[in-house]
């Protein structure tokens, strides 16, 4: 983790958090990338994954424009008006 909060304290890192109930740890990663390449050489360094002890798989996603990270938010996103 202390990895990964380092990617995001240099904004590398957009958002990152763990799925809910599927057994396995799994999460998910959102990267501020110009493409999968440099996705997979951040993450090649990250103990974990170096490890053997989680798998990376690399997608690429297009965000909608004007779309912005929440920082410091806790908890799950809430709409406009507050309600989820």
């Amino acid at each position: 983790m202390a990895y990964l909060r380092r990617l995001r304290e240099a904004g590398e890192l957009i958002t990152m958090g763990p799925f809910e109930g599927h057994g396995d740890l799994r999460g998910l990663l959102v990267f501020r990338t110009a493409d999968l390449d440099e996705a997979r050489a951040l993450m090649r360094n990250d103990p974990l994954i170096a490890g053997g002890q989680l798998v990376l798989d690399l997608l690429r996603w297009f965000a909608p424009a004007g779309l912005a990270a929440l920082s410091g938010a806790s908890g799950p996103a809430r709409g406009p008006s507050g309600a989820d």
